[in-house]
C-alpha cells in the first residue's frame, strides 16, 4: 500500500530535501520510492505554492481540498498510483525510478497529475517547471501514458 512500514528512510534531493522516501528493494528490480499520503499531500501543496507555514495553519481537511483542486484526487490515491507505476507487471505502465532521476520523480509525476486536473498551457507549465516546452511535454506524456496503461490493472467491469 501507499503507507510504508520500513525503517529505511533517506533523503531524495531530486524531489525536495523535506520529502523523505521509503526505499524498498525488490530482487532483480530497481529501488522503489514509496511515499505516504501525508508526504504526497505536503509535497504537492508545496509544489503549487502552499508553503509549510500555510499548510500547518490550515486543518488537514482544507489541505486535502486544496490538493484535490490542483491534482484532481486525494493524496492517498496519488501515492497509490505512484507506487503502482513502480510495481505493476504491465510493461507499458511501469516506470523506472533509476534513470533519469531528475525527471522520473514524484515532482514530475505530480506535474502530470496537475495537467490532467487544471490543463495549463505549455507556456504556463514551462514557467512553473523551469524547463523547456519540449521537455515539459515529453515528461508529462511519459507519465500520462503509463497511468493510462494502468487502466488494465485498476479498472474492472462488474457484471
Amino acid at each position: 500500500g501507499a503507507q510504508a512500514t520500513s525503517d529505511m528512510r533517506c533523503r531524495n534531493s531530486a524531489d525536495t530535501s523535506a520529502l523523505s522516501k521509503h526505499a524498498h528493494l525488490i530482487p532483480n528490480r530497481e529501488m522503489l520510492l514509496i511515499y505516504t499520503a501525508d508526504e504526497v499531500l505536503s509535497f504537492g501543496l508545496t509544489l503549487v505554492g502552499f508553503d509549510e507555514h500555510r499548510q500547518r495553519r490550515q486543518q488537514r481537511k482544507s489541505n486535502v481540498e486544496d490538493f484535490k483542486g490542483h491534482f484532481g484526487t486525494q493524496p492517498v490515491v496519488v501515492a497509490q498510483i505512484w507506487e503502482d507505476l513502480q510495481t505493476t507487471e504491465i510493461a507499458a505502465a511501469r516506470i523506472n525510478t533509476a534513470t533519469p532521476k531528475e525527471m522520473v520523480s514524484l515532482k514530475t509525476f505530480l506535474r502530470s497529475m496537475h495537467f490532467l486536473k487544471r490543463y495549463p498551457t505549455e507556456t504556463e507549465r514551462k514557467g512553473s517547471s523551469g524547463r523547456s516546452k519540449k521537455t515539459v511535454r515529453k515528461w508529462c506524456w511519459y507519465f500520462l501514458e503509463r497511468v493510462q496503461a494502468l487502466k488494465e490493472q485498476k479498472v474492472r467491469m462488474i457484471e
